[in-house]
């Protein structure tokens, strides 16, 4: 989901290739704030160890995941099967090198919801740090 590759299943739809800005104390908090009160789009987030930190209610009712069922489990756990492997290939690039190559736009790749059924969804994917730290928030809208 946060760093695939162009492949079957992934397909970007827009936007440009940006790097992600660290952020001040103050803005990254209002911004994760922000980020997880949105009531219409579903979001997840994630630190920089792949752990998902929250979903909003939004993303409960869209994908049929509850908050204790996701909250400290791994990334992957929505990602389909299929796309595992170049999700956690570019999720280790960008930690290496923090050059974004799919952040800031939009992408349309598959998810895994709650009763295990993949579904069409477009990502849009950015990234802040917190306490010298990567956190990602997807917003991750149904399209199938």
């Amino acid at each position: 989901m946060l760093y695939g590759m162009n492949m079957r299943g992934v397909k970007k739809t827009g936007g440009s290739n940006k790097s992600a800005l660290p952020l001040d104390k103050d803005t990254k908090m209002t911004k994760y704030h922000e980020i997880l009160s949105n009531k219409i789009d579903p979001v997840v987030m994630v630190d920089q160890d792949g752990i998902i930190q929250d979903i909003n209610a939004a993303f409960e009712d869209a994908y049929g995941w509850t908050r204790e069922k996701l909250k400290g489990k791994m990334l992957t756990e929505i990602i389909p099967e299929g796309l595992r492997n170049a999700h956690n290939m570019g999720f280790s690039r960008f930690l290496t090198t923090e050059k974004a190559t799919i952040l800031e736009q939009s992408l349309d790749l598959h998810i895994v919801s709650g009763d295990g059924e993949e579904r069409l969804a477009k990502h849009f994917i950015t990234a802040f740090r917190e306490n010298s730290r990567w956190v990602f928030a997807a917003s991750i809208q149904d399209i199938s």
